[in-house]
């Protein structure tokens, strides 16, 4: 067989538009590498070789032809994810090429390049990780990410007091189904005493699908228009050890429903309040739900339907340019199995998969 053809370019894509023409739609790249001319600009050097229709092809069989072309072929692809995200310095990374498998996982999370950067600069690899592999890489950055997800257990033992939490957020985003699931699982797993409220006004069908789940597990739920209505349910309920209160589903922009929401519960400083935000939604509707939605002065947050997407990298997106703890994370409709404590590393570990054999050693 031939060597590899050499092929230069300023651009992956130009380099690709002269080996298709010049060897044909099968040919199969071997090798990339930055390199600089004597004019000081940067060029791609790509090798390939003809595909298996042209003269002296690659035999695909032979264990370190497919090995290289493997490794190669991922490393391209890394390389074009992070060449197609902006802001991502490519020459940085080049001269770093240990950091490329973390960047490209982190890009194909929807992490944005800000928070990317925040990121590597906490997991202290930007700079000097020529002494590093990625695997140490990998550890460093499951580590950050970790580190820079808060969260906090809105349930935490605290003497005889009565934890009384109320669950917001925009239509459709899970909080009946969360409330069961939140209600479930502290009866079954912490042995506490509870009671359900629903100031619904809007949605019979949620007031009568909290009243079935109430029954099941054998708790009182109480059904409120008025903030009288509301105090007198408390009341009713204040042997409980928490009471969980579901709230109407409403869109971001109606601040007339929202500013109804505040008279209902905002002024009453013993409920806790905790937003909603499925991780499936833009970062730009996010923010306008928390934009919106701040003037309750909600606790903390609960991201949904984990098993709805798979770039979760918002979780991390949200957190840091909203600073707020993660309560819960849900994923599914089964009551109550489908609900989690918010816990840093199984979520570091979530957002950054294929590092799930260094997520394992976070603890070490």
């Amino acid at each position: 067989m031939k060597p590899p053809y050499k092929y230069f370019a300023t651009t992956i894509e130009e380099a690709t538009a002269l080996i298709r023409s010049s060897l044909g739609v099968d040919a199969m790249i071997v090798s990339t590498n930055r390199v600089q001319g004597k004019d000081g600009r940067l060029f791609f050097e790509i090798s390939a070789v003809p595909g298996s229709g042209e003269e002296d092809p690659v035999d695909p069989t032979a264990p370190d032809a497919l090995g290289e072309i493997k490794g190669e072929l991922v490393r391209l692809q890394q390389m074009m994810s992070v060449m197609h995200s902006p802001g991502v310095s490519l020459p940085h990374l080049l001269e770093h090429p240990v950091l490329m498998p973390a960047c490209s996982r982190m890009i194909r999370q929807g992490i944005e390049n800000e928070v990317m950067g925040k990121i590597l600069e906490k997991a202290g690899v930007l700079d000097g990780v020529a002494h590093l592999s990625s695997r140490e890489v990998n550890q460093r950055v499951v580590r950050a990410v970790a580190g820079m997800l808060p969260v906090e257990d809105p349930f935490a033992a605290g003497g005889n007091q009565q934890k009384i939490a109320a669950v917001v957020g925009t239509t459709g985003v899970g909080k009946t189904t969360t409330i069961a699931k939140m209600a479930a699982t502290l009866i079954m797993q912490h042995q506490k005493r509870v009671g359900l409220i629903s100031i619904d006004t809007y949605r019979i069908g949620a007031r009568e699908q909290l009243k079935n789940y109430a029954d099941i597990l054998g708790i009182p739920c109480f059904q409120a228009f008025t903030p009288g209505d509301l105090l007198l349910a408390l009341g009713r309920l204040q042997s409980r050890d928490v009471v969980l209160i579901d709230t109407a589903g409403q869109s971001q922009y109606d601040m007339t429903r929202l500013k109804e929401l505040k008279t209902m519960i905002g002024k009453n400083a013993s409920i806790d309040i905790h937003l909603l935000l499925n991780v499936g939604a833009s970062l730009s509707e996010m923010n306008e739900t928390v934009r919106c939605f701040s003037p309750l002065a909600f606790k903390t947050y609960i991201f949904t339907k984990l098993d709805e997407t798979r770039m979760m990298g918002n979780i991390i997106n949200q957190v840091v340019k909203y600073p707020k703890a993660i309560s819960y994370v849900t994923a599914g409709q089964n009551v109550p199995e489908d609900i989690e404590m918010a816990d840093g590393k199984k979520l570091s570990a979530m957002l950054l998969k294929h590092m799930d054999v260094t997520a394992r050693k976070i603890g070490e």
